[in-house]
């Protein structure tokens, strides 16, 4: 499966020109700085205590990694071995792509393949304690059930607000301004939101790469349109001001159907179009 997998993404690879690897190239999923630093182990352990463990399911799992005491009958059962390592195994797989790991939360869901049956065994250890902990063990599950279900109506089950969203704006303008088939050059550096949104192929670029390619060279790949936006560059990353944004702006506005109105732009790529 992994190699029927590995061949299905190089096919796409080489039909698209973007990246499907790890490192090299401009996959940019891996940089020692990420794993030396404390940014990335800190936003993942905080978005694993909150979002996956639910805050209150931290200590159950503590408490289920603990060694079990002598002569109980958990000691000989293998999952008290074989549940750690898998946490260990998933937490080096998603340091081998820091960038995306950081990213995408889904890589985070192995963990809870190992890290459930734990908190089910911290929590029936918290219950087999004393007579005031048996109690307040109910009361921990109780809550951790309320502090799931707002989590979720937080972060997931609620609509998300697109007013004011650049991404989206710019999606729907490429939807107006091109075929379905179209194939667009959007300025979205390696963030694929836009292209999602508007249910279109392309390539993704920054706005420094998008200056080294000609158009004619873009309508040669098949590109028919150069999108983006003067708002932000990925959907979460704003655009700064200075010579790159002017630059862009000027190139924008010399094209048909000149300056856009808003923070988005789509130009088609025809024989008249010149050089950004």
């Amino acid at each position: 499966m992994t190699a029927l997998w590995y061949w299905h993404a190089r096919q796409l690879g080489e039909s698209s020109g973007l990246s499907f690897g790890f490192w090299g190239g401009q996959a940019n999923r891996y940089t020692w700085s990420d794993l030396l630093g404390f940014s990335y182990w800190g936003e993942l352990a905080l978005r694993v205590a909150v979002r996956n463990l639910a805050v209150l399911g931290v200590p159950l799992l503590i408490l289920g990694l603990l060694p079990p005491r002598a002569g109980s009958a958990a000691g000989v059962h293998p999952l008290v071995r074989v549940l750690p390592l898998g946490l260990v195994a998933v937490v080096v797989a998603g340091a081998l792509a820091p960038e995306t790991t950081a990213v995408h939360e889904y890589y985070q869901l192995p963990l809870m393949l190992f890290a459930c049956p734990l908190m089910g065994q911290g929590w029936v250890r918290l219950r087999s304690g004393s007579i005031g902990w048996r109690r307040g063990a109910w009361a921990v599950l109780s809550l951790m059930v309320l502090v799931s279900l707002t989590i979720l109506g937080v972060d997931y089950w609620s609509r998300e607000r697109i007013t004011g969203s650049a991404a989206w704006e710019l999606g729907r303008q490429i939807q107006a301004s091109t075929p379905e088939q179209a194939r667009v050059v959007v300025m979205s550096g390696p963030d694929p939101t836009v292209l999602y949104l508007a249910n279109r192929k392309g390539w993704l670029v920054t706005p420094e790469a998008l200056s080294e390619q000609e158009a004619a060279a873009w309508r040669r790949k098949g590109a028919d349109a150069v999108a983006g936006s003067f708002a932000v560059i990925e959907s979460y990353r704003p655009f700064p001001d200075g010579p790159e944004k002017d630059r862009l702006r000027r190139w924008v506005c010399a094209q048909p159907p000149g300056c856009p109105s808003g923070s988005a732009f789509v130009v088609p790529l025809n024989a008249g179009t010149t050089a950004p």
